[in-house]
């Protein structure tokens, strides 16, 4: 069966018209010589989607001379207001980049975006120079009055980076935002909040709790993003961002910005429920994502766990001078690292960064890696997504990443916007077939050039796939037919429970409960009167 969101996909509209000369055109066709694309959702008889009322229309559209489809060539073009444009020129930004030139076009408009690039390429600017635009258009806040913006973020600590960006670029205008997030005193937030803030910035458990408390008021939200959207949806936040977004007037107007845009039933349904004909800025496959072109990946095929550990003992040794981030897997793993790398590496900073470690011990640590122009932070994928540290040159996935989406997160770690080319090494033992695979896709994906090692180890984990599917079927055939497994008496018993993994029992019960099912049901068809 085909999945929902991917039909829902293949009806978007493409508009046949081509760019015209000065960088505008009709939303729908995809820049030729970049291949971004800029389309409109078609909603199938728009069920499904947020009614918009017209107490709120007059915002929506903030600039008349934007329009969908715009490229935004330079900063100038955008007529952001004095204050925002010397902000830019002090931080030193470059002309827009692909995301930022497309979304900040669609967003002044007053349409719903939903942007999906690769890490690394600014789309936190794509979405925080249009909230201010809006932010400013609108009359001022009180303390009764609630926020004007709402940034949902999937972790504390991207909440608490996009609330100090946010605000460096609210205090030339005289606004302010207040982050909202766990690992802080929740009394503290909630005094906080009797303030007047023009956007509030948090992740959804805590922004849920402050407006239980009422501490946090919705009545005046009228611009909304999640941050890192995908990830939030699938990882269990569903119904809290249901929750919230079920809070918002529906005259909102929404963004959606990720790195990948995994087709899942939960982002469908968010898009249906909350999102007014949304407009798609993307590039390639939005399922698969993709990495920055400035970003060299080069796989490292090792024989064994001692010969990663020394690889990697002798690349820092030889990086003392360079700022490295190493992913590991789990958080026993993050400890045991970097406990073995501090004796073995004299003089070299270094810590340690995961999930159960305290949320102010976290900060800290990554505080002081932002500010320091070298050292080592060794981490587990809590920093993969989201987190803009600057100068980056080398990241290390010394274990492996467990999915292509969360590979491209790690990568772009390096090579964030600041115009200097990346470094990400992955260290592949022989028998890591699937991590193999998860390499090979993503340099697949980016174009890079795949060492035959690295290949013949992907290839090796597609042939056991497929003897295992083969085994369990044959297993739950002779099953089907009256064979039993060996009992514990046989001789053979303790060679079938080491050759099934409880993953193989699971698959092979549910196979074997299928097709049961499928018996009974013919059966009873058989036996069922005709009418």
């Amino acid at each position: 069966m085909a999945d929902p969101l991917l039909e829902f996909l293949s009806k978007v509209d493409s508009i046949e018209e081509k760019w015209n000369q000065g960088g505008k055109g009709p939303a729908g066709r995809a820049d030729d010589e970049t291949g971004w694309k800029v389309e409109e959702y078609k909603c199938p008889g728009g069920e499904g989607v947020a009614a918009r009322g017209t107490s709120g229309q007059s915002f929506r559209k903030v600039f008349t001379k934007m329009e969908v489809g715009t490229v935004l060539r330079r900063w100038e073009d955008a007529c952001f207001d004095t204050n925002l444009n010397r902000a830019i020129q002090a931080a030193g930004l470059g002309d827009p980049t692909p995301i930022q030139a497309r979304a900040i076009p669609a967003i002044l408009a007053g349409r719903d975006v939903i942007g999906v690039a690769s890490t690394g390429s600014g789309k936190t600017f794509a979405f925080l120079f249009p909230l201010i635009v809006h932010v400013l258009d609108q009359r001022a806040v009180d303390r009764n009055s609630g926020p004007i913006a709402l940034v949902v973020c999937p972790t504390r600590e991207i909440a608490h980076q996009q609330c100090r960006v946010t605000n460096r670029y609210f205090r030339p205008q005289g606004a302010k935002a207040c982050g909202v997030m766990g690992g802080k005193s929740r009394w503290e937030q909630q005094q906080a909040l009797k303030d007047p803030y023009e956007a509030v910035i948090g992740t959804p458990g805590m922004l849920i709790d402050m407006i239980k408390r009422k501490a946090l008021k919705m009545k005046r939200v009228t611009y909304v993003v999640l941050d890192e959207a995908d990830r939030m949806l699938e990882t269990g936040f569903e119904a809290q961002v249901d929750e919230i977004l079920g809070k918002v007037r529906p005259d909102k107007q929404m963004m959606l910005f990720s790195a990948t845009f995994a087709p899942s039933r939960g982002v469908q349904r968010i898009v249906h429920k909350f999102m007014c004909d949304p407009i798609l800025i993307s590039r390639g496959d939005i399922s698969k994502g993709s990495t920055n072109a400035d970003i060299e990946q080069i796989p490292v095929i090792l024989n064994n766990a001692q010969a990663k550990y020394n690889w990697l003992v002798k690349f820092l040794q030889e990086h003392k001078l360079d700022k490295v981030l190493v992913f590991t897997g789990e958080r026993e793993d993050c400890e045991k690292l970097t406990a073995a790398l501090s004796p073995d590496i004299a003089g070299l900073w270094i810590q340690c960064v995961h999930g159960e470690k305290h949320h102010v011990d976290r900060h800290n640590a990554i505080l002081e890696f932002r500010k320091r122009d070298k050292g080592v932070l060794v981490t587990t994928n809590i920093v993969a997504r989201g987190l803009d540290i600057p100068d980056i040159k080398y990241v290390v996935c010394y274990d492996p990443s467990k999915s292509v989406d969360s590979h491209i997160h790690r990568i772009g770690r390096t090579s964030r916007m600041n115009g200097l080319n990346g470094v990400c090494y992955s260290l592949v033992l022989g028998t890591q077939y699937k991590f193999a695979q998860v390499v090979l896709k993503t340099m697949e994906a980016s174009g890079t050039d795949v060492p035959p090692e690295l290949r013949e180890i992907s290839t090796k984990g597609d042939k056991q796939n497929k003897s295992l599917v083969h085994g369990m079927f044959r297993r739950s055939s002779e099953t089907l037919r009256g064979s039993s497994l060996p009992s514990s008496s046989d001789e053979g018993s303790n060679l079938v429970s080491l050759l099934l993994s409880r993953e193989e029992r699971n698959a092979l019960k549910y196979t074997h409960d299928q097709l049961q099912g499928q018996y009974k049901k013919s059966r009873w068809d058989q036996q069922a009167p005709s009418s």
